[in-house]
């Protein structure tokens, strides 16, 4: 083995030179909206409405006014409510009456993990009044939760939150609000408001009053009994009924469980107060209520009216009250399912609808989850999510509004306000104060979430479309995997497997990558991706160029559920428009078809596609995976029996693994048999008429020892090809690799020859192969220390198989470096990029060149993508032949919060190689201001960046003297 030295830049690159924006450019970034049913009366009759989503890859917080004709008010997509780093989530507003809104939030730009509380005020035009990154209400370290809101009945509101840095179980702070910025009580820090030392759960805040807000929470008392306690603040959030360390006064301290209060103003001076109580049971909830007045003083019996006491069992109460009368609406399952019942309490306590509860929806499924609101007139709308017409995957919204008479408006069960396919979920129905109600939900009928409204009147039922009227719409759901074709003519086509329509219906979008991409990437994510093709399943796609032409293979799902192979061929020139079925034609159906999991296609030099898939031939492998083989013309015509060739049938599963076109026509695959708990791997060579190659009558053994060979990769040099690939065959897992010349004959040692053997695990390796130096590149994630993944690579001459020594590409005690990608320019240059955990628990891409035997960057690599959340599985591919340009492209994870979310972002990079031209300052010329930069850099008078180092080394020396001086002299003067 001869000695191979690794010599880096004697500079520090702090930043790569890419092209585009720091931390790249979407290429698919997704708008998941966090819809939490937060909407409040506006002035004549609108609603307005706030969420969050990721149109512009973090999370913000926008905002919407709707009229009653289902018109948006303020902008088509909205206001965006907060312009700041970092992600911002779970919005509230509560109108300021005169048509503006408050919006609080918890922002997460300072604290990643815990968050702080912000706020913002928007007037009635729709116009933010506070700035564009809102106002901090709290800023305090440590966790803030819980944040509920509330109208103090003068123009204002209320605001509280847990704060969870002061004790155990933390204590509540609120602030009050007003238009004028500078109102703000005690700006971030806000006002102990429950500060005892006990458990208070599920706060809940109304208004109390003019300038006053009540609030009630559920107490452990004792083991697992808890207490019903409520607190009095007025516009300074002072408490009224207690010092706030007290604890306010006893709502319901009965024997067993009272938890999970809701508080509404019945008149300006009383309350009502629902809850769920175990007091008879502590397996079963009934349902209870009080009335407080303004002092304090509970106005029933003081254990509470029951208003609900069913054998079965009753949850979730919600209150909405007017004019002296409490409505009551909760969860029943009296029925064996969940139903809706609700209740009408007058204040001296007198039920007024049926013992037990009126009946509000009892059809078939379930119905949760239900809302309601009082309509100004004596009467109240309750919504929910309803089952009646399918499952839990796919609810329904319905309605119901009950007269002052207590007489329904519509008929038994409810009114439909949407059932189209898909769920709607999160209803909320608020009053328009003319007698009618806007109803707004979360909607997935595409598969992604969108906003939908409907105005319903008392009289006629709903008057907008039916189903709704969009407000808003996101492209939800992740991309899944992703590659890249270059298309010729300076453009690639990256394309990935997408959910937007919801993880049932995956399918193929891609987005054309050119020099002027950055100049088409909108404000918010980017301009439009294409679907490819119109097959409703496309999933695991793979897409190869021939010409004019792409072939796509992927799999798709028949009507019992089968997953089948099948390929479509796109026109480059007409716009990447399919040819023939937009759906796609399988490569072959068995008369007995059994799942197709498996294929690899690849394109020759003769411009044809071929094609490898493992499908079950009952009359050949009885119920195990065979291997077949076919290839394709231009135009996706078969050119081999329609069944396809016959590849290999070993006992077991025979599972392709790879094939690559070979020079002149034809194939070769490679595959694992699996077999007895082992995974052997094979190739064979196909030529162009599809008849096994001489030589190849039985199939190459490439590693056939017991164990696990596997993740097997190749690339085709001029006489053979080279694959690589994980083997256990030492007991821990080792690369190994092996050279097959198209004759059949191995290069190697019988079952492949060790690529990196040391102790611990090496896996997934990836490789790539430079014609111009005939050597490839071997990279590997590799645990030789025991404790965290690091990156090794290694270089091959294809020619004698001879390995270099390895390179510690990426060795970072203490954090993990994952998949390896490797990808050769046109000049020679090994371009490397992986996931990287060195500066944060999640994943960050990072990036290295290896150009003449050199690190271009420091060792360990340079930084590519380090924003938040998590970034994975990087790739490489061409955009540009002429320019040198290169696009390095992800997995983001930018945009996940409560859960994960994965879109797509991509970097350019022009790559400089071989030898310099001599322009060192890059004008595109070579003249005396060149020399003039390189004599500054033999003198260390300058420090060259990359770019300027390898254009000044003209003699490819790795080093710049006054020999690449004389070049660059003899460039200006000629010969």
């Amino acid at each position: 083995m001869r000695k191979f030295l690794i010599i880096t830049f004697t500079i520090t690159v702090l930043f790569a030179q890419f092209d585009w924006v720091q931390n790249g450019l979407p290429v698919r970034q997704g708008v998941h909206i966090e819809w939490q049913r937060s909407a409040d009366s506006g002035e004549d009759g609108n609603l307005i409405l706030v969420w969050s989503d990721t149109r512009s890859g973090g999370r913000d917080v926008f905002i919407q006014k709707v009229n009653p004709a289902g018109e948006a008010l303020w902008n088509e997509d909205g206001v965006i409510v907060v312009n700041a780093d970092g992600r911002q989530e779970d919005p509230q507003v509560i109108s300021d009456g005169s048509g503006g809104a408050y919006v609080v939030w918890i922002d997460y730009r300072n604290e990643p993990d815990d968050g702080d509380v912000y706020g913002q005020y928007v007037n009635a035009s729709g116009e933010i009044m506070w700035g564009e990154e809102g106002v901090p209400l709290t800023i305090v370290p440590g966790k803030q939760v819980e944040l509920n809101s509330c109208y103090d009945g003068n123009g204002g509101a209320f605001i509280i939150w847990k704060d969870e840095s002061v004790s155990l179980y933390g204590h509540t702070y609120g602030t009050h609000l007003t238009p004028d910025q500078g109102d703000i009580i005690a700006p971030e820090t806000g006002i102990p408001i429950l500060a005892s030392p006990e458990q208070h759960n599920n706060v809940s805040i109304e208004t109390g009053g003019i300038g006053y807000a009540n609030l009630v929470w559920g107490q452990i008392s004792s083991g697992e009994e808890s207490d019903l306690y409520s607190q009095r603040i007025d516009s300074q959030c002072n408490t009224v009924w207690s010092a706030n360390d007290e604890n306010g006064v006893i709502v319901c301290d009965v024997i067993g469980k009272q938890e999970n209060p809701k508080i509404n103003n019945v008149t300006e001076t009383i309350s009502a107060i629902v809850w769920e109580d175990r007091r008879f049971n502590s397996e079963k909830i009934d349902i209870f209520i009080q009335f407080i007045d303004e002092n304090g003083s509970v106005l029933l019996d003081s254990e509470g009216v029951m208003i609900c006491g069913d054998s079965e069992m009753q949850s979730e109460p919600r209150v909405k009250a007017e004019n002296g009368y409490a409505f009551v609406a909760w969860q029943d399952e009296r029925n064996f399912n969940y139903d809706v019942y609700a209740q009408k309490v007058s204040i001296d306590g007198n039920i007024h609808w049926e013992s037990d509860g009126k009946p509000i929806s009892t059809e078939f499924g379930n119905q949760t989850k239900p809302r309601l609101t009082t309509d100004g007139f004596g009467g109240v709308y309750f919504i929910w999510q309803d089952e009646r017409n399918s499952n839990s995957t796919s609810m329904d919204i319905y309605l119901q509004h009950v007269k002052e008479d207590n007489t329904l408006s519509f008929q038994n069960n409810g009114l439909n306000i949407c059932t189209v396919e898909g769920k709607q979920e999160a209803p909320v129905v608020r009053p328009d104060n003319n007698g009618g109600a806007l109803t707004v939900w979360g909607d997935k009928r595409t598969g992604s979430i969108g906003l939908y409204v409907q105005y319903v009147d008392p009289d006629f039922g709903t008057t907008l479309d039916d189903d709704g009227v969009e407000l808003y719409f996101g492209t939800d759901g992740n991309v899944i995997d992703v590659s890249s074709v270059y298309l010729g003519d300076e453009r690639s086509l990256i394309y990935w497997e997408d959910t937007r329509w919801g993880s049932a219906n995956p399918s193929v979008y891609g987005m054309i990558i050119n020099s002027n991409y950055e100049n088409i990437v909108n404000e918010y994510g980017t301009s439009s991706s294409f679907i490819m093709g119109s097959n409703p399943f496309t999933s695991f796609p793979k897409i190869v160029r021939s010409g004019d032409y792409l072939f796509m293979n992927f799999i798709t799902e028949d009507e019992w559920g089968t997953f089948l192979q099948y390929y479509t061929i796109f026109e480059i020139s007409d716009n990447l428009s399919p040819i023939g079925n937009p759906e796609g034609q399988p490569l072959y159906v068995p008369a007995f078809v059994s799942n197709q999991n498996y294929s690899r296609v690849s394109v020759g030099d003769d411009g044809y596609f071929y094609v490898a898939w493992s499908d079950v031939r009952f009359e050949i492998s009885w119920g195990s995976y065979a291997l077949f083989a076919q290839k394709y013309d231009a135009l996706g015509v078969p050119q081999w029996s329609e069944e396809g060739v016959l590849v290999g049938a070993l006992d077991g599963d025979n599972i392709v693994s790879d094939i690559k076109a070979i020079p002149g026509g034809g194939c070769i695959m490679t595959w694992a048999q699996e077999d007895a708990g082992n995974q052997y791997l094979y190739s064979r060579l196909l030529d162009g008429d599809g008849n096994i190659g001489e030589g190849w009558e039985e199939p190459a053994e490439i590693a056939v020892l017991a164990g696990d060979h596997s993740g097997f990769k190749s690339v085709i040099g001029p006489t053979g090809y080279f694959g690589v690939w994980k083997d256990t065959r030492n007991g821990n897992a080792d690369i190994y690799g092996q050279f097959i010349e198209f004759n059949g004959t191995l290069g190697g040692e019988p079952n492949g020859f060790s690529v990196s053997t040391k102790s611990n695990d090496q896996q997934k390796p990836t490789l790539s192969f430079s014609e111009s130096t005939n050597e490839i590149l071997v990279c590997w994630e590799d645990f030789v220390n025991g404790n965290d993944w690091d990156i090794y690579c290694t270089q091959i001459n294809m020619t004698d198989l001879i390995l270099l020594d390895e390179i510690e590409l990426a060795v970072m005690s203490g954090s993990g470096q994952n998949n390896p990608f490797v990808f050769t320019s046109d000049n020679g240059t090994f371009m490397i990029s992986w996931q990287d955990t060195r500066t944060s628990l999640a994943a960050d891409i990072y990036y290295q060149e290896i150009q003449n035997g050199n690190l271009v960057f420091e060792l360990g690599g340079t930084v590519l993508c380090d924003v938040s959340f998590k970034q994975e599985r990087p790739k490489i591919g061409k955009y540009s032949h002429t320019n040198n340009h290169y696009f390095i492209y992800w997995l983001d994870g930018r945009s996940s919060g409560k859960e994960d979310l994965i879109n797509l972002y991509t970097q350019s990079r022009m790559v400089s190689g071989g030898c310099g031209t001599g322009d060192v300052n890059g004008d595109g010329t070579v003249n005396v201001l060149d020399v003039v930069m390189a004599v500054g850099i033999v003198l260390e008078n300058i420090t060259p960046t990359p770019d300027q180092f390898f254009e000044a080394d003209v003699n490819c020396d790795n080093s710049i003297n006054v020999l690449d001086i004389v070049f660059i002299v003899n460039i200006i003067v000629g010969p």
